[in-house]
C-alpha cells in the first residue's frame, strides 16, 4: 500500500509542478507510444475551445501481458461514441492511462482526491474520514468532490480515484472521445502489475 500511496503522491506533484495546457496521464509501470501525445493533441486542438475544455479523450490500449483481462480491453476498445456514455455504469469507459484532457478541466474537478497517508490504526479502528473529508471541504474551487462523509474512509478514498474523477466529469457536463487513429494502433500498453489496486 505505501508504494501505491507513493506513485500517487508523485503523479499528483507532476501535475501540480507542470504548467502545460493539456495533461496526459500515464501510470508510471504503462508505456505510450511513440504517436500517442501528438495524436492526442492534434485531435484536442481540432475541437472548438469549449468542446476542448469539456473534452476527456482516451485512446485504444493493449495490455500486457496480452491475456490479462482481455474480455476488458475487448469491450473498451470497441465502444462507440454513444456506447462511451451509456456504459458508464458498468465500468469506466474510458481507462485512466490513455487521458488527455485541459488542465482547466482538471482544475475545474479538483483534481485526484488526495487521502491523509495511511495510519497504522486506520485500517485497524474502523476510522471514518472525517480528516479527509473535512480536507476536501476546505478546497474552494469545486464542488464536484464525489467523498460520502459516513461511508467513505481514509482506506477507500485511496481507492478509484479515476472512477471517482471519471464521474465528476460526466456530472458537470463532461465530454468522453476516444480517439481512433486512421491506422487503429493503440497508443497504450496497459500492463498488469500483480498485488497492485487497479480494478480492471
Amino acid at each position: 500500500m505505501q508504494g501505491t500511496v507513493l506513485l500517487r503522491s508523485a503523479k499528483k506533484d507532476n501535475i501540480d509542478k507542470d504548467n502545460h495546457y493539456f495533461l496526459c496521464l500515464l501510470d508510471s509501470d504503462d508505456v505510450m507510444h511513440p504517436t500517442r501525445i501528438v495524436e492526442q493533441v492534434t485531435y484536442m486542438l481540432s475541437l472548438d475551445q469549449n468542446d476542448c475544455d469539456r473534452t476527456l479523450l482516451g485512446c485504444k490500449f493493449v495490455r500486457e501481458p496480452e491475456d490479462s483481462t482481455w474480455h476488458y480491453t475487448q469491450w473498451a476498445n470497441g465502444l462507440s461514441d454513444e456506447r462511451l456514455h451509456l456504459e458508464q455504469f458498468r465500468e469506466i469507459t474510458i481507462l485512466q492511462p490513455t487521458w488527455m484532457m485541459s488542465r482547466k478541466r482538471f482544475e475545474e474537478l479538483g483534481g485526484y482526491i488526495e487521502a491523509p497517508p495511511p495510519q497504522n490504526n486506520d485500517v485497524e479502528n474502523g476510522a471514518g474520514c472525517q480528516h479527509g473529508y473535512q480536507q476536501q471541504q476546505q478546497q474552494p474551487t469545486t464542488a464536484y468532490k464525489l467523498v460520502h462523509p459516513q461511508y467513505d474512509t481514509n482506506e477507500t478514498l485511496r481507492l478509484a480515484e479515476d472512477l471517482r474523477l471519471f464521474y465528476a466529469h460526466l456530472q458537470s457536463n463532461g465530454r468522453l472521445k476516444l480517439l481512433r487513429t486512421a491506422t487503429n494502433v493503440p497508443l497504450v500498453t496497459y500492463r498488469h502489475t500483480p498485488n497492485m489496486t487497479q480494478s480492471s
